[in-house]
């Protein structure tokens, strides 16, 4: 993903992490990484500087993540993708900056302010982003 476009680096997330969820689901993700690049300096100043191994499970090194081999689906995470990048961060969230899937239980999770389940990962804000 280096030198790829925000929107290319947001399609890439919402394929791998999201591809499976009707088009809200999709959104959400998309916004935890538009909101995360509206704090530049915790994250990144961009889509694809907010995306990183450690957060995101999809990514196997910092620039590579497995391959996209359903085109039907591909095409959707870009047109969400693209949604996402103009609307900006939706508004039902309130500013989540975290989420994870239902079959996980991150050590970070009870640190955090839950804000919504949506089809099966749970959004979060994290008290600290919003105090910066």
């Amino acid at each position: 993903m280096r030198n790829a476009s925000d929107l290319s680096c947001v399609a890439v997330a919402i394929y791998h992490e999201a591809r499976d969820q009707d088009d809200f689901g999709q959104r959400a993700v998309a916004s935890v990484i538009l909101q995360r690049a509206k704090l530049p300096h915790r994250w990144g100043a961009t889509a694809c500087a907010t995306l990183d191994p450690t957060q995101f499970s999809f990514l196997t090194s910092r620039y590579d993540y497995p391959l996209i081999d359903d085109m039907e689906a591909w095409r959707k995470a870009v047109r969400v993708a693209a949604r996402a990048l103009v609307e900006g961060p939706m508004p039902e969230l309130k500013g989540a900056d975290h989420y994870h899937t239902t079959a996980v239980t991150p050590d970070w999770a009870p640190h955090m302010m839950r804000v919504r389940l949506i089809d099966d990962h749970i959004f979060y804000v994290d008290p600290r982003s919003s105090a910066l």
